[in-house]
């Protein structure tokens, strides 16, 4: 009986400490919910809750006569070009963008090096284009994108890539121009005949190319010729780790977000970040300011990119500190 009683208080003395737990878990949440409906959420986490939701909100669905109307809206010869013949970089966009939605593009890639050597990529898509919603917010339209075929053309050599990827763009015409995920293209008004570099658009149907496993993209192979170029060359004449960002790896970073992330209906104007190099010219650290709130996706991206970066190695012996500004 003793041993009977001893266990039926032990039982009543966990249901107490469960009870009181219950309620001081209630009390928790009533005091949060009565402060959220007062005051809201704290500024950063609404900010960083409302960019998640934001790029999804507001959306109306397209019906097929918008959908035709759209297609027909955006159909034309389109150009889009960043740097000119001294960049590190130049990048130059073209595309055609049919009434039916087929598209036919070519991505040109010039890379300059301090050493003089250069190379051109190219990437070469044929794809479908599916307008499905408008955002109120923005009065972009969301559109669905098949790559149905495409292939790289790298240095001296030629391969296809990965087909069949669904990706999606956020565009809209502004005046005579086409806005297609932050990218401002310019309408052709050129000979047709030169439009596409002469050959290029039928390489996609090539048959018998090798393969680029993989391959969506041009950034992978920038990077490769880049880190080949601090392997061959004397790190003396190479200039530091700060310029070799802005002049190469602001291109790659802006190229992957954009191919990453197209649903951001919208990224700060500028966005700091503070990476640490070591004497071997690895990333060992890479850092956005606490007080810049951002969509966690978007923070993911960067932060795994710049910590992938790599530089030439130095004979200093210790690591550097490049504080760099991302630039929309």
């Amino acid at each position: 009986m003793q041993r009977s009683g001893r266990v039926n208080r032990g039982n009543q003395r966990n249901s107490l400490v469960k009870g009181l737990l219950l309620l001081f878990v209630f009390a928790a949440i009533l005091f949060f919910y009565r402060n959220l409906r007062k005051d809201g959420l704290p500024s950063h986490l609404s900010s960083m809750f409302s960019g998640e939701f934001e790029n999804y909100r507001n959306l109306k669905a397209l019906d097929s006569t918008q959908v035709d109307s759209i297609k027909k809206e955006f159909a034309g010869f389109w150009v889009y070009t960043t740097g000119d013949s001294t960049s590190a970089v130049r990048v130059t966009e073209m595309l055609e963008l049919q009434k039916s939605g087929i598209i036919w593009e070519v991505i040109r890639w010039d890379l300059r090096f301090l050493t003089a050597d250069s190379v051109t990529l190219y990437q070469i898509r044929h794809c479908y284009l599916n307008p499905y919603s408008l955002s109120s917010d923005t009065s972009d339209v969301i559109c669905d994108i098949r790559v149905l075929r495409q292939s790289f053309i790298i240095g001296e050599d030629t391969c296809y890539g990965t087909s069949q990827v669904d990706n999606m763009w956020r565009a809209r015409r502004i005046g005579d121009e086409f806005e297609l995920s932050r990218k401002r293209f310019k309408r052709y008004n050129g000979s047709l005949e030169s439009f596409f570099p002469h050959g290029m658009i039928d390489l996609v149907d090539k048959v018998d190319l090798s393969e680029c496993k993989g391959a969506t993209q041009l950034t992978p192979f920038a990077k490769n010729f880049l880190e080949k170029i601090f392997l061959e060359t004397d790190a003396v004449i190479l200039p530091d780790n700060r310029k070799i960002i802005y002049d190469y790896y602001d291109t790659f970073l802006k190229a992957e977000l954009i191919e990453s992330l197209p649903y951001l209906s919208s990224i700060d104007d500028s966005i700091p970040l503070m990476i640490t190099v070591n004497p071997d010219g690895v990333v060992q650290d890479a850092s956005i300011p606490n007080q810049v709130v951002l969509q966690s996706k978007l923070q993911e991206v960067i932060l795994k990119e710049a910590l992938a970066w790599k530089f030439p190695s130095r004979q200093s012996g210790v690591s550097t500190d490049v504080r760099y500004l991302l630039k929309f």
